[in-house]
């Protein structure tokens, strides 16, 4: 697999036959916080948010703090970001975005919700 570096994210080359020179990119982690130790210091550039959720989102929100291992929601939300920004930088590039469900069985994700202006080329 060969690795190469992308704006903001890092690629790699998937070699593989039903794959062959599709570009795969994996967004840069959020960084891991330990919640308990957070000192005065850290919160210095941190801003608090207040949100509502229905009863359905709190429960989708606690079972992937569980499911993923997150110290908090709070990580959660960031890795949500972090995940978001990442799909929102695909698209703007007009990059799309797949998913193998099987052997041979690739489809690509559509996001219809989502208005996207996309980036102006350099040369303009």
């Amino acid at each position: 697999m060969k690795l190469a570096e992308e704006t903001m994210n890092a690629a790699a080359v998937v070699e593989n036959s039903e794959l062959s020179g599709i570009e795969v990119a994996f967004p840069k982690p959020f960084p891991r916080r330990d919640v308990t130790a957070v000192a005065k210091q850290e919160r210095i550039g941190s801003r608090p948010v207040q949100f509502n959720l229905s009863e359905e989102a709190y429960e989708k929100l606690s079972q992937l703090k569980e499911s993923l291992g997150a110290a908090s929601k709070t990580e959660v939300v960031r890795l949500g970001l972090g995940v978001l920004g990442w799909i929102v930088e695909e698209l703007s590039e007009d990059h799309k975005i797949l998913v193998k469900r099987a052997p041979g069985v690739v489809v690509e994700l559509a996001f219809p919700y989502l208005a996207i202006k996309k980036k102006l080329a350099a040369a303009r």
